[in-house]
């Protein structure tokens, strides 16, 4: 009889042990990718993650799970699957908080990816779902932004007259309705007339939008070409200067859309300076 009792008391002991192990990773299971989340280490956590979502299918914790899948792609800075992650989220009957946190990631996703147009009609889809929750403003002031990026700068300006209109407004959306106003003074290049200069003169087109350097290889190119040609000509070789001519067109030709692009891109580098300074200064979607 005392045997028995002994043995019962070691199988109790050990089923205590058990259940003190195995306890917390049951009611965590989200524990250790968390904690894989938090040292950065998103690969690895997107991997537990997933892991967490299959051995929990169908409840609270898969949800989490597959959010912070899009969540880790999003910090790895992989666009396009965490903006896949978020949109296979927000298609599945997932708590609300979760659902609306995953259509904001998908227009933070497009924006990062460039992709204004998408990343505009999603913000604003938040904007009107979810007036009350406390990431609308973000949603408002990203739309501005994108507005920018579109070179829609009058219905940035009107998005931003709406949100200051808000009782109170806060702090950080007066200093965007602010810089707003001045939007109107980002510097910026005519890609016609920059055209229009480097046909007159190869080069210029190049130098009206501080390319100098670009400015001075079009020149010394196209000069060359041009003198080279005109040399063949006069010493009647017909068909070298007829290649050399047909050489210069190509050249002469890129020098010109190579001035338009000089300005476009300047153009949208200025945008792109007005915009982070946004971001610096009003802090939107900061985690």
């Amino acid at each position: 009889m005392n045997k028995n009792y002994v043995h019962l008391g070691v199988i109790l002991n050990c089923v205590l042990v058990m259940s003190a192990v195995a306890g917390p990773a049951a009611d965590a299971p989200l524990s250790f990718p968390d904690a894989l989340f938090a040292e950065k280490d998103y690969y690895r956590a997107i991997t537990e993650y997933k892991r967490v979502a299959h051995l929990h299918p169908a409840t609270d914790v898969a949800a989490n799970a597959r959010y912070m899948i899009g969540l880790s792609y999003f910090r790895g800075e992989k666009w396009d699957a965490a903006q896949a992650a978020f949109q296979q989220l927000n298609r599945m009957e997932v708590p609300d908080p979760l659902a609306r946190r995953a259509l904001l990631m998908m227009g933070e996703c497009a924006y990062r990816n460039g992709d204004y147009g998408t990343a505009l009609d999603l913000f604003q889809t938040f904007a009107v779902e979810h007036p009350e929750d406390p990431k609308a403003e973000d949603a408002g002031m990203r739309m501005a932004q994108s507005y920018v990026h579109l070179e829609k700068e009058p219905f940035a300006v009107q998005q931003a007259e709406r949100m200051i209109t808000q009782d109170p407004p806060s702090e950080r959306v007066a200093r965007m309705h602010t810089a707003l106003q001045e939007i109107d003074r980002i510097p910026r290049k005519s890609p016609r007339l920059a055209g229009a200069l480097s046909a007159v003169l190869p080069g210029a087109g190049q130098l009206y939008t501080g390319r100098s350097g670009d400015a001075l290889l079009s020149f010394l190119l196209n000069s060359g070409l041009i003198i080279a040609a005109v040399v063949a000509f006069n010493n009647d070789e017909p068909v070298a200067g007829g290649l050399i001519a047909a050489v210069e067109l190509t050249w002469y030709s890129g020098n010109i859309y190579g001035a338009v692009n000089a300005a476009h891109k300047y153009n949208r580098d200025q945008r792109s300076r007005f915009i982070e300074n946004l971001d610096f200064q009003c802090g939107i979607m900061k985690d």
